[in-house]
């Protein structure tokens, strides 16, 4: 009896994660992050409305669940008089030049060695002024915020992003991420950047600069507008290329770089990632959907629409200031491409669609064109780019996809 009641069980547990595994594969897959239960795992649920709640909570350092209750404002200035000493908190490189990131301050928020952790919002909280940083963990979950308010004009490098090293989030040294259901805003440096870290799921995402709080942004060229004379390159826009201050915040209302994985050129680590990117809207985004060194990405059912974006390149390269295209060309910093697989990666994209991207996919960086060791790969199934249906017939080059995946059809 004893046997036919433990054969019973096992089957039970049997079926019911096979039905899991469809119907989550059906409606939201985990992608390289995995599907995975933890039988038996007691989890901690907390509620939190402030940083000092999110600290509390995050004493605990395994098995735990975080509901973000509100907006919260992470920027150092804001909470650096409680928690200056404290592990998940330090001061980010200061803004130069904007009024309201030099008014709070910009933060890292770490996760340093977590495990089983899902920090989760149901009704869009935002996550304001700083940098999520998830190194040396594994089972974490990111759903359902919305991460803004990280950019400010780059006087420096003249719109490269080069200076202050603001991603939203960043990942190192990690295994099994997961982000899903999250918005992001328009950043100084990246979306999403990992490092040494494998089984990533980027999902249910939207990209979209300054769609949720176009006034931070406005502020930032009212500022400029004030202030021309020390600061050169806006003035030189404005004055002798004749650009209005709408035309300027037009051109820079677009994120430069999206997701840059495998930072550090050549780097062992590269190999080992494996990251999965599927349902996300990208909107008036420049480059690096994603940029991958070596290791694997699967990419499925993406839109990325760079109408607005080429229309404003189109117009101040060929109709408004005919010299502007070489003269500033530094300055405007008008690239327009997407996928970037290099030193030896392998990219494939299904169902996807790209709309007004000048260079959908590159297998090399421009600057090592030809030189094999910098060449990745890509493999396209059922794309629309620019209008023109996509497949390059390559089965045999892409690699073996482990989930069931059931892909939807691409829409023009």
């Amino acid at each position: 009896m004893k046997k036919i009641i433990i054969i019973g069980i096992i089957l039970i547990i049997i079926i019911a994660l096979i039905i899991g595994i469809i119907i989550d594969n059906t409606c939201n897959s985990h992608g390289f992050a995995g599907w995975f239960i933890n039988i038996g795992v007691q989890y901690q649920k907390f509620q939190v409305s402030t940083v000092e709640e999110l600290v509390e909570a995050l004493q605990n350092k395994e098995n735990i669940e975080i509901e973000i209750l509100n907006d919260l404002d992470l920027g150092w200035k804001k909470i650096y008089k409680n928690l200056i000493n404290h592990d998940n908190f330090t001061k980010a490189n200061e803004a130069k030049i904007s009024p309201d990131l030099i008014e709070s301050g910009v933060s890292n928020f770490i996760l340093d060695k977590y495990k089983n952790v899902k920090i989760y919002s149901k009704n869009n909280s935002k996550i304001l002024h700083s940098c999520l940083q998830i190194k040396n963990s594994n089972n974490i979950k990111i759903e359902g915020l919305i991460f803004d308010e990280l950019w400010e004009w780059d006087e420096v490098t003249n719109g490269a992003y080069k200076e202050n090293n603001w991603d939203f989030i960043d990942i190192e040294n990690s295994d099994k991420i997961w982000i899903n259901k999250c918005e992001f805003g328009q950043s100084y440096d990246g979306i999403i950047d990992s490092n040494a870290s494998s089984n990533i799921t980027i999902s249910n995402c939207e990209i979209n600069p300054n769609k949720y709080n176009y006034s931070f942004y406005e502020k930032q060229f009212d500022y400029l507008e004030k202030n021309k004379d020390q600061n050169r390159t806006y003035s030189i826009l404005r004055d002798e290329a004749g650009l209005t201050k709408e035309q300027i915040m037009n051109i820079y209302n677009c994120q430069c770089k999206v997701y840059n994985f495998g930072t550090k050129e050549f780097e062992e680590d590269n190999a080992k990632q494996n990251i999965t990117i599927h349902n996300v809207n990208f909107k008036n985004v420049k480059s690096r959907i994603p940029r991958i060194r070596a290791g694997k990405v699967h990419i499925y059912n993406i839109c990325i629409d760079n109408s607005e974006l080429k229309d404003y390149y189109d117009y101040i390269n060929e109709e408004k200031v005919t010299e502007l295209k070489n003269t500033y060309k530094d300055m405007i910093y008008d690239i327009n491409r997407g996928v970037l697989s290099t030193e030896g990666a392998i990219v494939t994209i299904e169902n996807s669609v790209f709309k007004n991207v000048d260079k959908p996919i590159l297998e090399s960086v421009e600057e090592h064109e030809g030189e094999e060791q910098y060449k990745g790969k890509v493999v396209v199934k059922n794309c629309m780019f620019n209008n023109e249906l996509k497949n390059t017939n390559l089965d045999n080059d892409a690699f073996e996809i482990p989930y069931f995946y059931i892909l939807k059809k691409v829409k023009s």
